[in-house]
């Protein structure tokens, strides 16, 4: 993640075409404006669908302490494109058919 000119290291803990979750040892505020950049990867894709890299403006929703110094952020993305939504809905419902319904 990047916040401003600062990389913020996180691990992704759950994603969806509205936001995703992460743990890190950062407390963001709510309110936060960030960029994620991650690299989906689809094992049960093909070719050059197999892997994606998205960079996404999003916004902290909010922040948990979850242990010592490490926090649970819900983040929503503000804006994404459709190739990406696309990419990331199809992994969602291949790994969690019953999301479809």
């Amino acid at each position: 993640m990047r916040i401003r000119e600062e990389e913020v290291s996180a691990i992704m803990l759950d994603l969806s075409e509205g936001g995703l979750s992460v743990s890190t040892s950062y407390n963001i505020p709510e309110g936060t404006l960030l960029f994620i950049n991650f690299t989906l990867i689809n094992e049960y894709a093909v070719g050059n669908e197999r892997t994606k890299s998205m960079l996404i403006d999003a916004e902290v929703r909010n922040c948990i302490l979850i242990a010592e110094k490490e926090y649970r952020l819900g983040i929503q993305f503000n804006y994404m494109d459709e190739e990406n939504k696309l990419a990331i809905r199809n992994l969602v419902l291949m790994l969690y058919p019953s999301r479809g319904n």
